[in-house]
């Protein structure tokens, strides 16, 4: 899991998915679907009822 968070595409994309989230939620769940199975999805899963985790776990990916 690590390796996955520290790859730059990964944050790069991650990035982008945040975007969506931000500007229309079921785009970015539509970005997050179309990119990521698995673990990367439970992830946004467990953190969309709470957009302020999603938006945290988005910056300590970048900081």
């Amino acid at each position: 899991m690590r390796t996955i968070i520290n790859d730059y595409n990964f944050k790069k994309t991650f990035l982008i998915i945040l975007v969506s989230f931000w500007g229309d939620i079921n785009k970015g769940i539509m970005v997050a679907s179309s990119l990521y199975t698995g673990i990367i999805m439970v992830i946004l899963i467990t953190v969309l009822p709470k957009f302020k985790q999603l938006v945290s776990f988005g910056q300590s990916c970048f900081l």
